[in-house]
């Protein structure tokens, strides 16, 4: 492994997405709105106004009611219980449970943003020979493009994570008088779960895009990996299954068996030749 070479491939790729505003304009964007605006305008309409305090309406109401249905007897029901306000009761619930996905969906986006671009755009550019032929293996050179989606993909997402961490708890830490994203699922989900996610969804797309022959091609065969993010968005919104530290630990181990397998495939499936041929439209 040529940890030079792999530094100066991460590099580079991280330069050329930085100079197009195309790129992180957008991905800048949608983090603000879903990991930072969002959460802290639900933070404080929650307890502060009647728009989502459930006295006036029964949907809301209803919802809540199911929510508190499926949480078994334990410390979340008995803080949910103690809350009174239906308004304060689902702003709770949702900043600590549905957010969760919220910020997964968002980093699915932002690394399928960054990684679709890894091999199309040298191809569109005519610089994928240059390097197959430059002395770097092939290991290395998916290694530097993975990396250079991996590493900004993941360090957004936790810079959006404090932000709203501190944002949040200013708002809601002086009526709940407890730190509101701050608990063992949410460490797990970010700490285990996000960093799997991430890669995996960074090896797909890298993999995509090496055998694409445009970048168009690319975005669109790509994107299908956002749609069961999506899923998970929508089922943990309905209410239709709550996470656990333990659920949260065994998806991170699920996603990691993936990137393994994924990893196996690059490797088994990709060499110069396969690469040289992928550039013949």
């Amino acid at each position: 492994m040529n940890k030079e070479m792999i530094k100066a491939i991460a590099l580079k790729d991280i330069n050329i997405v930085m100079k197009s505003s195309k790129t992180w304009v957008p991905i800048f964007v949608v983090t603000f709105l879903f990991c930072v605006l969002f959460p802290a305008i639900l933070a404080y309409l929650g307890f502060r106004t009647e728009i989502i305090s459930g006295e006036t309406d029964g949907d809301i109401k209803k919802m809540t009611e199911k929510v508190m249905g499926m949480l078994s007897a334990g410390e979340m029901k008995d803080t949910l219980l103690a809350l009174g306000s239906t308004g304060k009761q689902l702003s709770y619930y949702f900043l600590n449970f549905t957010f969760i996905s919220l910020f997964l969906m968002v980093a699915v986006i932002n690394s399928t943003v960054t990684s679709t671009s890894s091999f199309a755009t040298e191809k569109e550019r005519g610089t994928l020979e240059t390097l197959l032929f430059s002395p770097i293996s092939i290991r290395d050179l998916f290694i530097g493009k993975t990396m250079a989606s991996f590493l900004p993909t993941l360090g957004i997402t936790y810079a959006a994570y404090i932000v709203c961490v501190v944002i949040v708890n200013a708002i809601t830490y002086p009526v709940y008088s407890k730190l509101i994203m701050f608990n063992e699922m949410w460490f797990v989900m970010m700490f285990w779960v996000t960093p799997a996610l991430i890669l995996l969804v960074i090896l797909f797309n890298v993999l995509v895009s090496a055998r694409s022959k445009t970048l168009q091609e690319a975005q669109q065969l790509g994107g299908i990996i956002i749609l069961p993010a999506v899923g998970f968005v929508i089922s943990q919104t309905a209410g239709l299954f709550l996470l656990t530290v333990w659920i949260c630990f065994l998806i991170g181990l699920f996603l990691f068996g993936m990137v393994a397998l994924l990893l196996v495939l690059t490797a088994k499936y990709n060499n110069r030749n396969v690469l040289f041929e992928s550039q013949i439209r």
